[in-house]
């Protein structure tokens, strides 16, 4: 693992308000540390879907894209072809709440 994953994981967008932060502007800005700066020497692109899966689940929801959308998504993002903004719509519109029950 490279030293990169203590600093720059979480890293909001300049658009980002604090005062209107959503689960999903959290999980895309995990999603950016991960897929932009290469944390670990492989596999940086899977640990950011993973990680928005998993944050998602921890706070009671979950991402319902498909995965070859996801996996195009990811891959957008890594290559500067996606914003941040664009990935917090993108999981906002493909999650739903966990039923817990």
């Amino acid at each position: 693992m490279r030293q990169t994953t203590s600093s720059g994981v979480l890293t909001l967008s300049p658009s980002f308000d604090s005062d209107r932060v959503t689960l999903f502007d959290l999980a895309a800005a995990y999603a950016y540390g991960f897929a932009k700066n290469h944390a670990f020497i492989d596999g940086n692109k899977r640990i950011a879907l993973v990680v928005i899966d998993v944050f998602l689940r921890l706070n009671g929801y979950e991402l319902i894209a498909q995965e070859a959308e996801a996996v195009i998504k990811i891959t957008n993002l890594a290559e500067g072809i996606e914003e941040q903004d664009s990935i917090v719509a993108w999981i906002a519109a493909n999650s739903q709440e966990l039923d817990l029950e």
